[in-house]
């Protein structure tokens, strides 16, 4: 058996039997098509169509994908999840929004390299954070000062310059950049320093 159907070999011949012959429930349909690039814009559509009647479902895959996928898919499913919660503006996912900031629906190499309007295309949960908006503000600014990879800070920066709607969360994200500027020039400061030691002891 395979995710999203089953096969079977009989006298030599391939039968594939879909979901739907083999009473499949509502919530593993959802699953497969969430999870199957081909079918993942349909369930999207049918999900956000229905309001936040799933809302619950998918927020509780957040903490633990369904035992029944196959885990080469979780991929697939958390692009489709990120792609409702971004949808029906769901605050209550911005965590997990914030755990797949650089998951990538359209694979890209140096995503950050491109315009505005492609990274938004290719990774669905910094569209969903900047479409749940100021609700996802004050878990970004937590999230930059804690541990994080390259890629997930400059997907912060860029969420956070485009929900900033009013006066002083404006000035409040030109401060909080501003201080990412001094950090980096001390960054800067102390890399130049270490290389002047290294010329200084003929390494």
């Amino acid at each position: 058996m395979t995710l999203g159907g089953m096969v079977l070999t009989l006298a030599s011949t391939t039968f594939w039997i879909t979901p739907s012959l083999w009473g499949q429930s509502e919530q593993d349909r959802l699953i497969a098509q969430l999870s199957d690039s081909g079918t993942r814009e349909s369930a999207v559509s049918e999900i956000v169509a229905a309001g936040h009647d799933k809302v619950p479902l998918l927020l509780s895959w957040t903490s633990r994908p369904p035992d029944v996928i196959n885990p080469l898919r979780v991929f697939q499913l958390k692009i489709g999840m990120a792609e409702v919660f971004g949808q029906l503006k769901v605050p209550e996912a911005v965590p997990f929004l914030i755990d797949n900031l650089n998951l990538q629906a359209i694979p890209a190499s140096n995503i950050w390299a491109k315009n505005p309007d492609a990274i938004m295309s290719r990774l669905p949960a910094v569209a969903a954070l900047i479409s749940i908006g100021r609700g996802a503000r004050p878990a970004l600014f937590e999230a930059f000062n804690k541990p994080s990879m390259p890629d997930d800070r400059l997907a912060m920066i860029f969420v956070l310059s485009r929900t900033a709607q009013t006066p002083a969360e404006v000035k409040e994200t030109k401060d909080f950049f501003n201080g990412i500027i001094q950090e980096m020039h001390l960054e800067r400061f102390w890399i130049d320093e270490g290389l002047r030691e290294f010329g200084s002891l003929g390494r």
